[in-house]
């Protein structure tokens, strides 16, 4: 959809994008459009959301962060990297959105665009944890490693779908990247182990008993619990 053409138009890499000239999805003959799309590896689009995709391609070209990282032949799109774990044996795979060159003096650096509903900083700090994006921040950090040794550093790109298309560039901090290297270690482990024995545990046993998140609790029972 809309992300995957931001990222096509962004980073210059992934499917091609088609407009389809209809207000919406309704009609057969814009199903039969998509479908075709589809079928040809294409990502199909509604005019009005490619309009969209080109305003926020705009607006990140103007970000001055964000466009120096995504410049032109600054890196490469796409990059896949497949490594064996060296602790336990484990195959690992990563997908760069942009890899940029190993320059003659410092480290290089990643770069993974994202588009988001706020990149309002306070609202970074609450998808980092809920997507998990302090592991996959260690787990790319250590496909580098694997590739040539060196320590590279790691920039998120945020991007809003609504308009003004904000723009936030951010890095996690210390303390976020050592709870996410430990978290793909005992991953790693947890697969290893489960692999070998050929025995992968359920969440729980019995019946689990099901409650709301503390935020729902308060929200909703008010006056009630």
């Amino acid at each position: 959809g809309v992300g995957h053409a931001a990222h096509r138009l962004v980073l210059g890499a992934g499917a091609g994008v088609v407009e389809i000239e209809a207000n919406d999805w309704r009609t057969n003959a814009a199903k039969a459009a998509k479908a075709d799309a589809y079928a040809a590896g294409l990502v199909p689009l509604l005019t009005k959301d490619l309009a969209t995709v080109h305003q926020m391609a705009d607006a990140l070209r103007k970000h001055p962060e964000a466009a120096a990282l995504l410049a032109p032949g600054s890196g490469d799109p796409e990059q896949v990297v497949v490594w064996q774990d060296e602790d336990t044996g484990v195959w690992c795979r990563a997908m760069f959105d942009w890899l940029r060159h190993r320059p003659t003096h410092g480290r290089r650096i990643l770069v993974d665009y994202k588009t988001c509903a706020s990149a309002e900083p306070a609202d970074i700090d609450k998808a980092v944890g809920n997507f998990g994006y302090h592991q996959q921040d260690q787990w790319y950090r250590d496909a580098v490693r694997s590739i040539d040794g060196t320590e590279p550093g790691f920039v998120f790109i945020f991007q809003e779908r609504t308009p003004p298309y904000l723009v936030t560039v951010a890095e996690l901090d210390p303390i976020a990247r050592r709870i996410g290297a430990y978290r793909n270690h005992w991953a790693r482990q947890t697969y290893a182990r489960c692999l070998a024995a050929d025995d992968w545990p359920p969440y729980t046993t019995g019946i689990y008993e099901a409650h709301l998140t503390r935020w729902v609790e308060i929200e909703q029972g008010d006056g009630i619990v």
